[in-house]
């Protein structure tokens, strides 16, 4: 493939000669332009926005004013099935920040502190008193005393992994308390997506492998849905 090459000298020779080279004359020209003409591209104005795809889902973002006592740059995010889904829970949470002031949580809470909200306030106004209670039971015996310090953002596989430990080694439950306590975290991190608390879901392996890691016999369960809120 060609390479092009232009040479600018000064002819008074104040200046160091200017050597741009590309394979083709139209990236010479916009290194040229941007040679002359310095200007820092500029920022996304305020109230632009759009749509990207991200591990399947939709991401809707909109640029706001500057944080108020900072200063700093700020943007709303929001996350759905669909283009509308997302631009619906955009809009939420811009109405919550116009609302209240702030934009969700300061910082994102920590897993005991998100699991209380999402028991009383999200999952109590819709499950049987029974169910309910089965789910507050494994957190309060399972999740919290092994995780519950820490925060949402800062989960990792270890965090699992060191959950489902607590649950065999210190407690010395079953592989199936153990697999009933991550999927009642996972059902409460699913609604912390769903409400804007964090953005994704903190990675993590596949239940099967995570059994495999652990050296123990993979079984599916059902476990008892919790309806979406509309």
């Amino acid at each position: 493939m060609p390479r092009y090459t232009l040479t600018l000298i000064d002819s008074t020779n104040q200046t160091p000669p200017i050597v741009l080279t590309a394979e083709s004359t139209r990236t010479i020209i916009r290194q040229l332009t941007k040679r002359l003409d310095p200007t820092p591209e500029r920022r996304r104005v305020q109230g632009s926005g759009g749509f990207t795809m991200e591990r399947g889902r939709v991401k809707a973002f909109r640029e706001l004013p500057p944080d108020p006592a900072t200063g700093n740059r700020r943007r709303a995010t929001a996350f759905g099935a669909t283009r509308a889904e997302a631009e619906r829970r955009l809009n939420e949470k811009i109405a919550e920040l116009q609302r209240v002031g702030r934009l969700g949580y300061t910082k994102p809470p920590t897993v005991a502190e998100w699991c209380d909200h999402w028991l009383n306030d999200i999952c109590k106004p819709h499950l049987k008193p029974r169910t309910w209670g089965t789910y507050a039971s494994v957190i309060e015996r399972n999740v919290k005393p092994a995780i519950g310090a820490v925060r949402l953002d800062e989960l990792k596989p270890a965090h699992f992994r060191r959950m489902e430990r607590y649950v065999m080694e210190e407690q010395g439950k079953s592989s199936g308390t153990a697999g009933s306590a991550w999927r009642t975290l996972h059902k409460a991190l699913e609604d912390a997506v769903l409400e804007g608390v964090i953005e994704l879901q903190p990675p993590r392996a596949e239940e099967a492998h995570r059994h495999l890691l652990l050296g123990l016999p993979h079984r599916r369960r059902r476990v008892p849905a919790i309806p979406v809120r509309r």
